[in-house]
């Protein structure tokens, strides 16, 4: 494809990348080539929406479907993107991505990638936003916790190379998010507000510089910028502030690109989060491009028009549209969207499951077991204390029960107890097994207990310390809570089925701990 046959707002649109609103368009424009042809976007992205600061999901052959209807009205097919754990019925669970960490096996990330690839190539995307790189620096980070495979580059570097590796070899681009990660004290959660990174150049070239600096040399297709700053790497200031990588040329263009030697295409993290929107909303959309982003995470349809209108009035040079526009399709002729030779590969369903397996086995780490509570082939009684403030989870963790059933052995369920009921209740059980589970974003805000749930933390450090154990299904710092006592304690990261049954395994010896934490505790 020769750019120069592009008019200019064709190659502006092939920096747009919007959410899949079909009806919202149809209703604005009249119809959706209507649409096209006064905005004749680039890429497509698997959401129908927006509603009360979460995704709206779309059925994978809807969104097939409605890609098909966009594409027949484009001159470049659209590049098709979403998120690497694309659900539907016939989907397999997996751990979360500190769960994979806690493995620490590359063989295992290498096969994950491969079937989220296939996922994705089956649900119509040709773009996953995954994996996190974001080294886990601070054990109060809202936002990161169990989507990072840990807290040091050691860790991290080879299962994202792996996984990367897993998901572009199946005509998939990777995307590691999010430059520059996160400080190691702030705590500040980019989708409420801009975040600051203020470590020094030297811990940053140390930490996430060399997973950045590896994972390009990996071969990554594209890398997300995130709404923080980099301080240690900055001069200028807008509005009397540092800004954040998303609008930051110093970030972007002089480090990712120039100094680190990125080559591919950089897109932003989605533009609606509070990191990022304001009163300048639209003037910040344009300096995402001018800082040196190839594409924009659900820009304005105004966004196009005012570029466009900079550029013929010499504020914006060409030079800066050509080069985005070049990087967006470079990607697509790797993908091989511009020849219509899509590469085709088939999700097998039995490697996911089987793989789901492995990474829930390896990933359940002992972390204290003082008393020798565990391993015990002599439960015959147990109640399951469930701790959460999510539904969803709360309703998940409920096949414990199950889980423990197959083995023959009775299990009651409570969600939230006090320190008064549980001294009444213990001595009827064998076992009394505290499940926390405190999981990103689920729901929004910090990963702490409140409530009943704090009440629920209390009543497990009331229990007997020979019959009861905790094991955190979310986030792995749920052990402060437990770090001055001697309570038998396990780290599972992640709520999923596979990971309930492996946990139930362990405990009653079944089989081996095999887990290292990929976080310090």
């Amino acid at each position: 494809m020769n750019i120069n046959n592009l008019t200019l707002r064709e190659k502006i649109g092939q920096t747009m990348c919007m959410l899949c609103e079909r009806e919202a368009h149809i209703r604005r424009f009249g119809s959706v080539e209507k649409m096209l042809e006064r905005y004749p976007i680039g890429s497509l992205y698997a959401c129908k929406g927006m509603e009360n600061g979460m995704m709206l999901s779309i059925d994978m052959d809807e969104f097939k479907s409605c890609a098909e209807e966009y594409n027949s009205f484009c001159k470049i097919p659209l590049l098709k993107m979403g998120e690497a754990a694309w659900k539907s019925e016939k989907t397999v669970s997996f751990s979360s991505s500190m769960g994979l960490g806690a493995a620490n096996d590359v063989d295992l990330a290498y096969r994950l990638g491969k079937i989220s690839g296939q996922n994705a190539k089956r649900s119509g995307t040709d773009m996953v936003l995954s994996p996190v790189v974001d080294l886990n620096m601070s054990p109060d980070s809202p936002v990161i916790n169990t989507r990072a495979y840990g807290d040091t580059p050691e860790r991290v570097i080879p299962i994202a190379g792996a996984y990367i590796r897993g998901v572009q070899q199946q005509g998939v681009a990777a995307c590691a998010k999010h430059f520059p990660g996160p400080d190691d004290k702030e705590c500040i959660d980019p989708h409420l507000a801009p975040a600051d990174n203020l470590i020094s150049r030297e811990k940053w070239d140390a930490t996430n510089g060399k997973v950045y600096q590896e994972i390009i040399k990996e071969g990554v297709y594209t890398i997300m910028s995130g709404h923080q700053n980099l301080v240690a790497y900055q001069t200028e200031k807008i509005d009397d502030r540092y800004p954040s990588a998303t609008v930051s040329y110093e970030l972007i263009t002089k480090l990712l690109k120039n100094r680190l030697g990125f080559g591919g295409m950089v897109v932003t993290d989605a533009l609606c989060m509070g990191g990022f929107i304001g009163t300048n909303g639209l003037e910040n959309q344009v300096r995402c491009l001018t800082a040196g982003n190839d594409m924009l995470l659900w820009p304005s349809f105004e966004y196009m028009d005012e570029v466009e209108k900079r550029v013929l009035n010499g504020e914006i040079p060409m030079e800066r549209i050509d080069d985005a526009v070049k990087r967006v399709l470079e990607l697509k002729e790797k993908l091989g969207l511009l020849m219509g030779a899509e590469r085709s590969v088939r999700y097998d369903e039995k490697e996911a499951e089987t793989v789901s397996r492995e990474i829930a086995g390896k990933s359940i780490t002992l972390v204290r077991n003082i008393r020798g509570v565990i391993p015990s082939a002599d439960i015959k009684k147990v109640l399951i204390v469930i701790a959460t403030p999510s539904e969803r989870s709360g309703l998940k963790l409920k096949y414990l029960k199950e889980c423990f059933e197959r083995f023959g052995i009775k299990a009651d369920v409570l969600r939230d107890t006090t320190q008064e009921e549980i001294k009444e209740k213990q001595d009827s059980y064998d076992l009394v097994m505290f499940a926390l589970c405190r999981t990103t974003h689920d729901p929004i805000g910090p990963l702490e207990f409140w409530g009943n749930n704090a009440s629920t933390v209390w009543a497990s450090n009331s229990c007997d310390l020979s019959k009861s154990l905790v094991v955190s299904f979310g986030t792995p710092y749920s052990f402060k809570y437990y770090k001055c006592t001697q309570m038998t304690y396990i780290n599972a990261y992640s709520p999923d089925e596979e990971v309930q049954a492996a946990v139930v395994e362990r405990i009653l010896g079944k089989k081996p701990f095999e887990g290292v934490s990929p976080v310090k505790l």
